[in-house]
């Protein structure tokens, strides 16, 4: 089965869909150092094969993790779409044709291996064992933190604290500063969380150092906003405000300013809230790519109904949608929908968040490359089951091809069902995931969603497998109550 490879954790990865006619952009510029590097990484791996076959396996394996970090991380490069289309060569392969090959023998290592001992293990020591194999380092470095994440959930600390150090050891590894600079701000946020608040301000500090010496604009208010964002998950809305004050990409600027706002309504702080949607708003008009003002309108939109304001916030959307009829990029014009969608919705307009969904799942269709359509009707699926509208999101499940997307799908409605209180439901998707995991080939994607599931796997009875045991195949155990999220 073909590898699929997809941009990695939405919520912390940016859709960055600008530039893609650019040639000579800082992404292109990027992926085509990547390219050399798994092309060198194959050359080496075919001169050494004859006399060391395990090494020029594991070569080939750091070429494909290399060529994935191209893809999930620059995802609107114009070279990547010709490296997925299979137009340009890594070695002699195609990075299809080298995704087939590498695939094939991990097949035959795990029937060789059997499984047994992963049968033994629930998802998250199964997350955690899978988290520790080879794979890009800001990737690796995520699932460690998502990993650490829960192990603090469960009140072990001593978990905690080694899976922060191999994510900052991860972490250390990233050779391009923007990924680096966001790896760590998210490894300082769960240091805060765990109490050791000098070490977190040691390592925000090391990435504000990175994030500031980055040579584009773009790319450098990219890192600075990561930055933000942790520091207002964590209370620090002053700092983050100082930070926001150093961007010179108005869409970061004004999207970080979006963000701190719906934290001061959170908290009830009103008068606060609209002082910076009205620094934002001004700011968009500063924007010049339409998909990227039309989605800060947006935002700002979902945070005004928030507050009340609707008369406000149905101008902004209807500026938004004015804009997106402007887009000609699918993927662009569907992106901005779902997050008009999203403000419709937060205002109650049900009818209407289900009709903009309902666009975005058209343009998505007749995009070409899955590379980014799968991703786009994950996003929409899991806007339906915010809504509740679980078949339609089901209907969109079906039609969605890369496994990782629709594991996390499948996931997300087995929450969903389980915070409803529909067990059974539950019940039933988890068992639907861990099935699809079992087409995922990347590690750290299969570590992912079994991450997200691993709350609800006490309540699943699974089917007996027959013939060889799969690794990723649960073993039945009494059933308890879940755990929920």
């Amino acid at each position: 089965m073909k590898l699929r490879i997809r941009t990695y954790f939405i919520p912390l990865l940016l859709l960055m869909v600008i530039s893609i006619s650019c040639s000579k952009s800082p992404e292109d510029q990027a992926v085509t150092e990547l390219i050399d590097k798994a092309s060198l990484l194959v050359e080496e791996a075919a001169v050494s094969r004859e006399e060391n076959p395990i090494e020029a396996d594991r070569l080939e394996s750091e070429a494909i993790a290399t060529l994935e970090e191209a893809i999930f991380s620059y995802p609107s490069s114009s070279i990547v779409v010709e490296l997925y289309e299979g137009k340009i060569l890594v070695g002699p392969y195609t990075i299809h044709g080298l995704e087939d090959r590498v695939a094939a023998r991990m097949e035959v290592e795990g029937y060789v291996a059997g499984g047994k001992e992963d049968v033994e293990l629930d998802p998250l020591a199964r997350a955690e064992k899978l988290a520790r194999k080879p794979g890009p380092p800001y990737l690796k470095a995520i699932v460690l933190v998502r990993l650490a994440e829960k192990y603090r959930e469960a009140g072990d600390s001593g978990r905690v604290s080694e899976l922060l150090s191999l994510a900052l050891s991860s972490a250390g590894e990233i050779e391009e500063d923007y990924f680096r600079s966001r790896a760590m701000a998210i490894i300082s946020e769960q240091y805060i969380l765990i109490g050791e608040e000098n070490r977190s301000r040691e390592i925000r500090n090391d990435a504000e150092e990175l994030a500031n010496g980055i040579k584009y604009p773009y790319f450098r208010s990219g890192a600075l906003a990561e930055i933000v964002s942790c520091s207002v998950t964590v209370g620090k809305y002053e700092d983050a405000i100082q930070l926001i004050e150093k961007m010179e990409d108005p869409y970061f600027k004004a999207d970080s300013l979006v963000k701190i706002s719906g934290h001061y309504i959170d908290a009830d702080n009103r008068d606060e809230a609209l002082v910076l949607l009205t620094r934002a708003e001004e700011i968009s008009g500063e924007i010049d790519i339409a998909h990227f003002r039309a989605e800060v309108l947006a935002g700002i939109a979902l945070q005004y109904a928030g507050i009340g304001e609707e008369e406000k916030a149905s101008e902004l959307l209807s500026r938004a949608l004015e804009l997106v009829e402007t887009v000609d990029n699918l993927v662009s014009r569907s992106e901005a929908l779902v997050r008009i969608g999203r403000g419709y919705m937060a205002m109650g307009e049900k009818e209407r968040a289900v009709e903009l969904f309902s666009r975005a799942n058209e343009r998505a269709a007749a995009i070409e490359n899955n590379l980014f359509k799968d991703q786009i009707l994950q996003k929409i699926a899991e806007q339906y089951i915010v809504m509740g509208e679980y078949e339609r999101a089901s209907g969109i499940e079906g039609t969605i091809e890369d496994a990782r997307s629709k594991a996390l799908v499948l996931a997300f409605l087995a929450e969903s069902y389980n915070d409803s209180g529909d067990k059974e439901q539950s019940q039933s998707f988890v068992s639907r995931t861990l099935e699809t995991i079992k087409e995922i080939n990347n590690p750290l994607f299969k570590a992912e969603v079994l991450i997200k599931i691993s709350p609800l796997y006490q309540s699943v009875e699974p089917p007996a497998v027959e013939g060889i045991s799969d690794p990723l195949a649960p073993t039945p155990v009494p059933s308890r109550s879940p755990s929920g999220q």
